[in-house]
């Protein structure tokens, strides 16, 4: 969903006054956090520029052993990062209560 209005700074502004104090800015450089994935299935030494928050869901799923065919997986707006592959032998389940 998105608001019906929207209000931004200018490029290289933000909306403080008398730097009291921040924890980042509005500039894309701030805005980015690397992750880190590290464990069986996910592949050494592999940098992937794009990751999005919304990429961890299925990435992780699918490290827990879940099927891109499941229908919880079905319709989100992320991917299963490249250099991820499910695990070997065994297969990982959730109980839901």
């Amino acid at each position: 969903f998105t608001g019906d209005l929207t209000v931004t700074s200018r490029l290289g502004w933000t909306f403080l006054r008398g730097q009291q104090g921040d924890h980042g800015n509005l500039e894309r450089e701030a805005m980015l956090t690397p992750l880190v994935v590290n464990g069986a299935g996910v592949l050494e030494s592999n940098t992937l520029p794009g990751a999005r928050l919304v990429d961890i869901y299925p990435t992780a799923a699918v490290l827990l052993g879940a099927s891109l065919d499941d229908p919880g997986l079905a319709g989100l707006d992320g991917r299963v990062l490249p250099g991820v592959r499910p695990p070997q032998g065994g297969v990982a389940t959730a109980v839901t209560r």
